[in-house]
């Protein structure tokens, strides 16, 4: 098994013998790293990858996990839980309307649209059952 943690303990990957493969980058303290663009920025190319890499794993191989929910701490005691929602889900919404149907893997959300998970399982389900 391996299991990497980032500095701060705030991101891992996580691999599971060859068969299961997840990713999060899920906190950001705002007091030490103020830079919240770029946090949204990195934790939409993490979520994209490994949706990209499920979707290429045509032997299904792995059953991959994407955590899209992260929290912002601006101080210890006030975290704010629908920044990264709002921006990561509307970043999911386009990926869904741009893409073809596919396998992308588990996707794990906070705070999400009734119209966000009703992309996501007709993409499965598109593949599944094209006709």
């Amino acid at each position: 098994m391996h299991f990497a943690l980032g500095p701060c303990s705030s991101f891992f990957f996580l691999k599971v013998g060859p068969y299961v493969m997840s990713q999060d980058l899920y906190k950001l303290e705002f007091w030490k790293d103020r830079k919240v663009p770029d946090f949204y920025d990195r934790k939409w190319s993490l979520v994209y990858d490994g949706m990209i890499k499920a979707s290429e794993d045509i032997r299904g191989e792995y059953f991959r996990i994407n955590f899209s929910s992260a929290t912002i701490l601006y101080t210890p005691l006030s975290p704010q839980l629908r920044g990264v929602a709002n921006d990561i889900n509307q970043r999911l919404n386009a990926f869904f309307d741009k893409q073809p149907p596919g396998s992308f893997g588990a996707v794990m959300m906070d705070f999400a649209t009734p119209e966000l998970i009703e992309k996501i399982y007709r993409s499965n389900d598109l593949l599944l059952n094209p006709n």
